[in-house]
């Protein structure tokens, strides 16, 4: 089993927003699943939801600024 690496709450969230940026851009939200951005981290799920709770909302902090 792959060791989770833990990181302070404000650096993963900074570091899940680049990488569902990258991904939104390369593939499209449609296509991009919560599993795709966690995989890139060897996120858990529970980390995701506790800091976004929904993919909407994590879509709107990535790009909410440019809206």
């Amino acid at each position: 089993m792959t060791k989770r690496n833990v990181k302070d709450p404000e650096e993963r969230k900074q570091e899940l927003i680049n990488i569902a940026s990258r991904l939104f851009e390369k593939y499209g939200y449609e296509k991009v699943s919560v599993r795709d951005i966690l995989a890139e981290v060897n996120g858990a799920p529970e980390c995701f939801l506790l800091l976004f709770q929904i993919k909407r909302r994590y879509f709107l902090g990535v790009y909410g600024n440019i809206l």
